[in-house]
């Protein structure tokens, strides 16, 4: 006798979008409008990059109602896990998207929408050979900068100093982007958000390290005003 449970992200594909209420499979980026067609409301939006299976993105979402949860994660076995909880939850807040990161942040989220991103967690692929494999790279992070509100706030947590301290020196690069530190990698405090990777490295003792950055100013349209003072170019 064949299982009557549903199948949850039963395409292990990119374009599947995932809430309480409805899947999207092989949704197309020409077909995506807004959020609002996915969650039917354009409340502010805070996005997860790798959330995994880990179901702290549901905690700020029940903590959050009046905001939008969005949860990337490109491995469908984990996201299962968290869609699971999302149904018993019943939480009309949240979309999961089993996806490329870089891929999803270039197609389904516009320049200047998203209130917050963070990364919990990143795998830092520290070997050389595994470079490519890294989210902390410059285009992932060119996106993010162009995806924020200004105003919006960009936050990652990693017990691997040097993936940290490498976030900085790309950012360092954005003129639009400060950090809330400095130049300097700082010790994260615990929260009610901890996810379980964070707790069990903190039972280990391990140092929790993070980096917080704040859009400041839109690039583009400084740029634009700046053209404008000058006036067009002449040859």
């Amino acid at each position: 006798m064949k299982s009557s449970r549903k199948k949850i992200f039963k395409n292990p594909y990119w374009y599947n979008l995932f809430t309480s209420h409805q899947e999207f499979s092989f949704l197309e980026p020409s077909e995506f409008s807004s959020w609002k067609m996915i969650l039917g409301n354009e409340a502010p939006l805070n996005v997860e990059i790798g959330c995994g299976q880990d179901d702290s993105i549901l905690k700020r979402a029940q903590f959050s109602q009046d905001q939008n949860f969005i949860g990337i994660e490109n491995q469908a076995q984990f996201l299962r896990k968290t869609a699971k909880k999302l149904l018993r939850l019943g939480l009309k807040n949240v979309c999961l998207m089993n996806m490329d990161g870089i891929f999803a942040l270039k197609y389904f989220f516009k320049t200047d929408k998203v209130q917050r991103f963070w990364m919990n967690f990143p795998d830092p692929w520290p070997k050389e050979r595994h470079q490519f494999r890294r989210l902390f790279q410059y285009p992932c992070f060119q996106l993010i900068c162009n995806r924020l509100k200004v105003g919006g706030e960009f936050l990652i947590k990693s017990d691997f100093y040097d993936a940290v301290e490498l976030a900085h020196q790309i950012l360092n690069n954005f003129n639009e982007m400060e950090s809330l530190y400095g130049s300097d990698v700082q010790n994260a405090l615990s929260t009610q958000f901890d996810t379980k990777y964070e707790k069990k490295y903190r039972l280990e003792g391990r140092e929790i390290f993070q980096g917080i950055w704040t859009k400041q100013h839109n690039f583009n349209n400084q740029y634009k005003n700046f053209i404008e003072k000058i006036g067009p170019m002449t040859v």
